[in-house]
């Protein structure tokens, strides 16, 4: 097991929504973000030429719309079995930060409301 596993992450991560990024042009798709990073699927070190420890530039936005958010980030992982590249925020500007935070806080309404429909459901079939 890593040792990324056995630790605590430092920011809640999140799988959707997806958001797009793009480095010089090129658009990859989250697998994971959180308001301290993010992971995408893709060549993304070969076509670009990333090594961990790199820090690097590029725009982020929802999935679906252009990436307009700009940040700056450092290459903390590159899995080539897994196909994955993980980097860590080193300058997520204001807007892009609030952003992020908006999205985690609606996921946890969304989250909350969805466990008491299910509360509400499981209550149904209990019956008298």
């Amino acid at each position: 097991m890593s040792r990324r596993r056995n630790q605590e992450r430092r920011h809640l991560r999140r799988d959707c929504p997806t958001l797009s990024i793009r480095f010089k042009g090129v658009i990859y798709r989250t697998m994971d973000w959180s308001v301290g990073g993010f992971s995408i699927w893709g060549s993304c070190p070969m076509i670009e030429g990333f090594k961990v420890g790199d820090e690097v530039t590029g725009s982020f936005g929802l999935s679906g719309s252009l990436p307009e958010y700009q940040f700056s980030a450092v290459v903390t992982r590159i899995d080539h079995e897994r196909y994955t590249t993980g980097f860590k925020f080193s300058n997520l500007y204001l807007d892009g930060f609030k952003v992020l935070e908006n999205l985690l806080s609606n996921s946890h309404q969304v989250e909350r409301n969805q466990g008491r429909k299910l509360a509400a459901q499981m209550g149904d079939r209990r019956g008298p």
